[in-house]
């Protein structure tokens, strides 16, 4: 069948073997023009999500190799805090709290990575750059609950403290 339709556009009859008026000739064409022309777009869209995929992956393999990097700093490490005019703990800004500080400038650097690569309007990149962009915000969310529970410590130990000098001051030591 595909070679008789073949051969009735070389010999302009139709598949049918009837003649073909001209009309149905350049319909015919525009509709080959214009299967050239989506299947040249869907070949550059192809193209364009297989780059992005390939860029997704890139920052997601440089995102483990950053987890892993920072994960050993961080493992042992205390972070440092200061009060505030109200007596609220914050994270210091200081050389003890540098590592800490700079694994999360690098997460949000990754994050803004992430938005410069174009989906193409597919919906793969984007499912696979959603991926990237929950990974990383676990990542920071950890970080926060690692400060968190640190500064909790120090409030703990604080008020702890707190409670042990009124005895002490009551003569019960």
């Amino acid at each position: 069948l595909a070679a008789k339709a073949a051969a009735a556009a070389a010999g302009n009859q139709s598949a049918t073997g009837k003649p073909e008026s001209r009309t149905q000739q350049q319909k015919q064409a525009v509709n080959t023009i214009e299967d050239y022309i989506l299947g040249a777009r869907n070949a550059r869209r192809a193209k364009d999500a297989l780059s992005s995929l390939r860029q997704l992956h890139m920052v997601e393999q440089e995102l483990d190799a950053i987890r892993k990097q920072y994960n050993r700093q961080l493992s042992d490490m205390q972070l440092s805090f200061v009060a505030d005019k109200s007596g609220n703990l914050r994270l210091a800004f200081n050389r003890d709290n540098a590592p800490f500080l700079a694994y999360q400038d690098v997460l949000q650097k990754l994050l803004f990575k992430l938005d410069e690569i174009p989906s193409h309007g597919d919906e793969v990149v984007r499912a696979k750059r959603k991926a990237v962009v929950v990974k990383i915000q676990d990542t920071l969310d950890a970080l926060d609950q690692f400060a968190a529970d640190q500064e909790s410590e120090i409030t703990g130990s604080s008020a702890t403290e707190g409670v042990l000098a009124d005895e002490s001051s009551n003569g019960d030591f």
